[in-house]
């Protein structure tokens, strides 16, 4: 942000309800109610260890990047990774443990079988990882820059504390954002599509349904993310009859021989939470 104009009359007039600050034709309002997340963490991915999740008899891979020591997710934060000196166009997905990342989309020449996790040493070569979460803190000892303090005593703004700026953000939808900038251009991920049902007569045997999960795929070319929400399934075609559910009595009926005293089952799951949010830091 440039220098910002302060404007004496808004300030003095509703000193007891709001700061004014005006820079690069944005405005900025910030009062004892002011949440924006600010980076807690950051490091570059190049940092991560690669690590294959996958058996050793297995015939696909399952590639996780582990963070490395000292660094986690917590709870309800906001995780992003810039997108500035990617150059490959090859459309991606992503997404977070609490102390891991790993890709989804089209493997690097490997065969991949279904949602297995993918290789992209090339994101995380030049990536760095961002953790955004709402903070609190006592007065600055020295009461240096700019500080809002709310009626708890607790520093809801401090200028010195990089906040995320929400570019643009989005659902199903198709979007795209410039990236042709010298901050960082970060990549979130609000949510995903999910939905899981599987049946199969008997144990391990001919199990039919699907896993499909719906998310974000961010695709870069000539310096614009473009936004496409895209699925990525497992499909099991086996001949199991699936289970008859009566809402009336909430008893479901199995077909012959493929109830659950013969090793039969039937599993659902799903929530939607699609999303994604692209921002840099201010």
């Amino acid at each position: 942000m440039e220098k910002p104009t302060w404007h004496e009359d808004k300030v003095w007039n509703n000193m007891s309800t709001y700061l004014e600050v005006i820079g690069d034709d944005k405005r900025v309002v910030i009062d004892d109610k002011f949440a924006c997340m600010e980076v807690v963490d950051s490091f570059p991915l190049s940092q991560c260890k690669k690590q294959d999740m996958s058996s050793n008899t297995a015939f696909f891979h399952n590639y996780y990047y582990v963070f490395p020591s000292g660094h986690s997710i917590p709870d309800n934060a906001l995780v992003g990774i810039s997108l500035n000196g990617i150059t490959s166009d090859v459309p991606f997905s992503y997404s977070t443990t609490g102390d891991a990342i790993c890709f989804w989309g089209d493997g690097s020449a490997v065969a991949q079988v279904g949602i297995m996790a993918i290789e992209r040493d090339d994101i995380v070569a030049v990536s760095t990882l961002y953790v955004f979460n709402h903070a609190t803190r006592s007065p600055s000892e020295h009461g240096t820059g700019l500080e809002i303090i709310n009626d708890k005593n607790e520093i809801v703004f401090s200028s010195e504390r990089p906040y995320i700026n929400v570019l643009k953000c989005g659902s199903e939808e198709k979007d795209s954002v410039s990236t042709a900038s010298t901050k960082p251009i970060i990549a979130c991920n609000l949510g995903c599509d999910y939905y899981y049902e599987l049946y199969q007569q008997s144990h391990h045997v001919s199990p039919q349904g699907v896993e499909s999960v719906k998310r974000p795929t961010y695709i870069l070319k000539n310096q614009v993310v473009s936004i496409v929400p895209r699925f990525f399934n497992t499909w099991w075609a086996g001949d199991s009859q699936a289970p008859e559910y009566n809402p009336d009595t909430g008893e479901w009926t199995y077909p012959d021989n493929g109830g659950p005293e013969y090793g039969g089952f039937y599993e659902f799951d799903a929530y939607y939470t699609y999303g994604w949010l692209i921002g840099t830091i201010c």
